[in-house]
């Protein structure tokens, strides 16, 4: 087991503290209380919010948590996804019916060791219905297998996070030990410029900002993260009934893209990436700086 450091525990509203729990691999997820993420369905104990700021990293199966003077250690997830990508990709059924739920369109470029990604999009017109659905677009990096995402993120609905029938952004890690942080989630409106980076500081540590109008980022700063080798522009939503589940907009252009590999600058190439097309979702590559998808 991985030593622990004595501690300072910090107060988070997500926290629950039973250090000796067990992990418990790849449960019947229909026994588990699980909560949309934009990595995936995951059990509810495993997803935290952290103050904006904060540097988090794992020790072994555990999280700690640095904010200031103040120390946190986050005990072993539970239950523990086999992949973000086949959480994240699979459709969700209940008695209504089938829902849309998952990466349900996304564009991805394929590096070796991703050093920095960049990249903005307006928040769009909010959806014309509303029956408490999810909506994620975000720029992302994985790694090679799709265990792991580091990722600024704007949301329309509910989330483990917060939220609701308006639009917020947070900086968030879903980690391959089944946890997902998220730095301090902070509401923002239609027309806003979202800007969102994510810079390797030292060989795995990441500092994720999200920012909007270039003001008063909220920040996640990340370490021992696996080296990171995709990356993506994506639209993750849960419990899509209908198209007017999205926003009326009808599209989101993600622009202004940057992408370092192992230091250096680099033109991604990249190729789109379609689970559902029921209300025409799709991608479309304009340059290497600019991907628009369609809903």
């Amino acid at each position: 087991m991985a030593r622990i450091p004595a501690v300072y525990l910090l107060v988070l509203t997500t926290l629950s503290v039973v250090l000796a729990t067990p992990i418990k691999y790849n449960q019947d997820e229909s026994s588990i209380p699980l909560t949309p993420t934009p990595g995936g369905f995951l059990h509810s104990k495993c997803v935290h919010e952290v103050p904006s700021g904060s540097v988090v990293s794992k020790d072994g199966d555990y999280i700690i948590v640095q904010h200031g003077s103040q120390e946190m250690v986050i005990p072993p997830c539970e239950y523990r996804p086999s992949s973000i990508r086949s959480k994240a990709s699979l459709s969700k059924q209940d008695s209504q019916g089938k829902r849309d739920s998952g990466w349900i369109v996304w564009g991805s470029a394929q590096g070796t060791s991703y050093s920095s990604f960049n990249g903005g999009w307006k928040v769009p017109a909010v959806p014309s219905a509303a029956n408490n659905q999810t909506v994620f677009f975000f720029t992302g990096l994985e790694d090679a297998e799709g265990d792991e995402i580091i990722q600024p993120v704007l949301q329309w609905g509910p989330s483990y996070a917060g939220g609701g029938e308006y639009w917020t952004v947070a900086s968030w890690w879903v980690t391959s030990t089944g946890s997902a942080l998220f730095s301090t989630l902070t509401r923002c409106n239609t027309g806003d410029y979202i800007f969102g980076t994510m810079k390797q500081t030292t060989s795995g540590s990441w500092t994720i900002s999200t920012f909007i109008n270039g003001k008063n980022p909220t920040v996640l700063s990340v370490q021992n993260v696996a080296p990171q080798a995709m990356a993506s522009v994506t639209l993750e939503a849960y419990n899509i009934l209908s198209c007017g589940n999205y926003p009326v907009t009808g599209s989101i252009t993600f622009t202004n893209m940057t992408i370092s590999d192992s230091g250096s600058p680099v033109q991604p190439s990249w190729s789109p990436n379609t689970v559902f097309t029921n209300c025409g979702e799709q991608v479309e590559v304009e340059s290497p700086s600019e991907v628009t998808i369609t809903f």
